[in-house]
Parts: structure tokens; C-alpha cells; sequence
């Protein structure tokens, strides 16, 4: 099969910017820069470019692209205690290459079929140079995708850029620009980013629940919340085994496995005590009974409405009746519902105001 080649390309209009921190870079390159956030120079492998990446809108690193025929999309990058830890759990699925030097320190990111990535990485003179960049030029990641292969390093915010790091990324990403054109097919993997989403959207409907079960289906005690805590924690053993079975079989698997571990774990701790305060209202049919109590202290909102502050023997408790205050009175009476709770947890329902010291009031 002929090797494919990138139709030539006129070089871009130079631009301009605000940016100087690939000033120094330019001059030891010798080629012009007016500030841009990228940096574009031929060399005797082709077309390369410098971007600046950033972070909230500062700069905190740069990549180095060496535009090439389009590659199968493999991220290359130093491997983890994590990625190790989702190996041994069969989680994650990661393509070894039988090379003793590569295999345990490099791992592979990647929708590609195992043949391309194999036929990728097959020249030993590819993976030393990949090792190059990854170990002594202490880049972040390597990546192969369809403008050619791109070399990402983190600075940190405020950091600046040594002309002499980007001299020594350029001989290892030249070898790497040589890498040999493969069929560009993706394999159909086991998608695994869908737990994130259904965890996440899961966490975000039971904090709503929660806070919606609150004002009207609040028991008398914590007693009720803490069961349903409790009843949540069990939930989320069952789902994390279910998320065991479910997220596997794609390199990045683990790390989405414990993202959604992390979410499930607080949706499951909100949708519990939502479920059973609800639980607790919807289904009673207990008869309610009634608590006298009175107006102890009338203070006022922002929108001059009344804040009362009422106590029921030893309880006390405050609202709003939609009145100002100026129409209650301390010593008022109050009267509220209390309901006995499908769960066996009572709550208290309605509270009524009623007018029944001399007015105005004193």
C-alpha cells in the first residue's frame, strides 16, 4: 500500500496578538511572531506549529504539532497507579505491545482497532522516541490524530516557556511524524462515559427532590432522614456492583468508573431521605390531630411581611402567613396539624394564625 502524503499548503497569513510568551521561541527558531497564540514553522519534516494552551483564560502550557498524514486517534501518556489499579480489576482494557520498556510505563489511550494501534507503534524507533518525550522532556501526553502527532506539556499558570524545552521536543516528534499510515477505522468499543451522565443526572433530580421533600414533608425528628441515609447507603451498594459489571472494557473505564462511583454514593444519599420523607406524607392516612400554640415574637422580611415565631409547648417554631407585621400580635393564637406518617414518623402539616389579642397591638 503507498504511503499517503498531505497535499502542500500555502503558509497561513501571519497574525497578530497579545500574546508574547512564544517571542523567545520565535527568535531562536528565527521566524517572525506578533504576539499570536500559535507559532507555524517548516523544518526539514514538514509544517510544525506551536499552540498555547490555557487554563480560565491564562496561559499554563503549550502543544507541539507536527502536521502529518492523519493517524488513528491514540493518546499516549505516562501510566498510573489508577490505570494499574483498573487493569488488575478488569475494568479498563489497554492494548500491550510485548515491549517490556513501553508496556508498563506508557499507557494507551485509544478507539482504535489493536492491529493499527500495533501497526503504529511497531518500530521500536517510534516507541524510544514516544518514551523520550513522555520521561525526559516531561511532556503530558503524545497524541496521534488526524493533522499529524501533537506533543502537550504542562506549565503551570504563570510559568514561562524555555526555548531550549521546545528545541528538545523537536527531534523526538520528527520520528514520530514518520509513524506509518494506517487504516483510520475505530473499533466499536464498550462506551463507558454514559455512567458520568446517568450518575451525575441521578445526583442533580435527587438534590432537587431533597430540597422540594423539605418544606412540607419534614418529619418531627432526624430520625426519618437518617434511615433513609441509611436505606440510601445500601442502594448504592447494589449499584456499585452493578457499575462493576457495566463500566469496563474501554482504557479510560476506571477513571469513569469512579466518577460515577463518587456521584452514585451522593445520589443515593439524597434520593434516600427524599424518598422516604415523601413516602412518609404521600401514604399516611392517619388522622391528624391539633397543637394550640402562640405568638411569642413578630419581627419583618425585606417586603415588610410578617416573620412569626411561634411556640407549641416546648416547641418552637417560625413562618410566614402572608400578613405584615403590623397586623399580628404577640400572644396570637396559632394552631397547626399533626399527622401521624405512613412511616410511623410524625410531621406537622398546616399552621393557621388567628386574631385574638386586642389591637393594635402593644
Amino acid at each position: 500500500m503507498a504511503a499517503y502524503r498531505p497535499a502542500p499548503q500555502a503558509p497561513a497569513p501571519l497574525e497578530s496578538g497579545q500574546y508574547d510568551e512564544l517571542t523567545a521561541v520565535a527568535r531562536r527558531l528565527g521566524v517572525p511572531h506578533r504576539g499570536a497564540s500559535t507559532l507555524a514553522f517548516d523544518d526539514e519534516g514538514g509544517r510544525t506549529q506551536i499552540e498555547l494552551s490555557f487554563n480560565s483564560g491564562t496561559v499554563d502550557g503549550f502543544a507541539v504539532v507536527a502536521f502529518s498524514h492523519p493517524f488513528p486517534e491514540v493518546t499516549l501518556r505516562d501510566e498510573t497507579d489508577v490505570d494499574r489499579r483498573g487493569k488488575e480489576k478488569g475494568i479498563n482494557l489497554e492494548i500491550q505491545l510485548g515491549d517490556p520498556q513501553f508496556d508498563p510505563r506508557v499507557y494507551i489511550e485509544t478507539d482504535a482497532y489493536d492491529q493499527a494501534v500495533r501497526a503504529l507503534l511497531a518500530s521500536p524507533w517510534i516507541r524510544s522516541a514516544v518514551l523520550a518525550l513522555l520521561k525526559h522532556c516531561m511532556a503530558s501526553r503524545v497524541e496521534f490524530g488526524p493533522r499529524g502527532v501533537s506533543v502537550h506539556v504542562h506549565l503551570g499558570t504563570g510559568s514561562p516557556i524555555q526555548p531550549e524545552r521546545v528545541l528538545e521536543i523537536l527531534p523526538p516528534l520528527h520520528v514520530l511524524r514518520g509513524a506509518p499510515f494506517v487504516p483510520l477505522v475505530d473499533r466499536p468499543r464498550r462506551r463507558t462515559e454514559w455512567s458520568i451522565g446517568m450518575s451525575a443526572a441521578a445526583c442533580g433530580v435527587g438534590l432537587l427532590a431533597f430540597i422540594l421533600a423539605l418544606p412540607t414533608c419534614a418529619p418531627s425528628s432526624i430520625a426519618l432522614p437518617l434511615l433513609g441515609a441509611a436505606a440510601g447507603v445500601g442502594a448504592f451498594c447494589l449499584a456499585w456492583v452493578g457499575l462493576r459489571l457495566g463500566v469496563r472494557g474501554h482504557s479510560r473505564a476506571y477513571r469513569h468508573y469512579v466518577a460515577a462511583a463518587i456521584l452514585s454514593f451522593f445520589a443515593c444519599l439524597l434520593w434516600g431521605p427524599a424518598v422516604a420523607m415523601i413516602a412518609n406524607v404521600a401514604f399516611d392516612d392517619t388522622k391528624p390531630t391539633e397543637e394550640r400554640g402562640k405568638v411569642i415574637a413578630v419581627t419583618k422580611d425585606d417586603d415588610g411581611e410578617a416573620v412569626v415565631l411561634g411556640e407549641f409547648g416546648k416547641d418552637r417554631t417560625s413562618g410566614h402567613y402572608g400578613v405584615s407585621a403590623a397586623e399580628v400580635c404577640v400572644g396570637d393564637r396559632l394552631v397547626r396539624r399533626k399527622h401521624g406518617g405512613a412511616l410511623g414518623f410524625p410531621y406537622h402539616g398546616m399552621t393557621t394564625w388567628t386574631s385574638t389579642m386586642p389591637r393594635p397591638c402593644k
